[in-house]
């Protein structure tokens, strides 16, 4: 996604030789806020958008709600440490 904008931010740039760089960087900042999704009641599609999270993890991610921090997610078989550095960034547990 960020590459897209940054691609998007210097065809801008060089389309309009500068003039509207303020515009540009807002759109840069607002796609930076993506909103994160809940662990606790996100959708099965919801979770499936997390990078390597198909219909089982997903659905596996649901059976063993609530969550207090992204790590208990090790606790399910199927995901290790690397599924959850991927994806703690992307996750809240509220």
């Amino acid at each position: 996604m960020c590459l897209l904008v940054n691609f998007i931010i210097m065809f801008e740039f060089a389309r309009n030789k500068g003039s509207k760089v303020n515009q540009v960087q807002n759109v840069n900042i607002l796609a930076e806020k993506k909103e994160k999704i809940n662990l606790n009641s996100a959708s099965l599609e919801g979770l499936k958008s997390l990078p390597n999270i198909g219909d089982k993890l997903a659905q596996k991610i649901i059976d063993n709600r609530p969550y207090k921090v992204v790590y208990d997610l090790n606790n399910i078989k199927g995901i290790g440490n690397n599924i959850v550095e991927n994806i703690k960034g992307d996750v809240v547990c509220e």
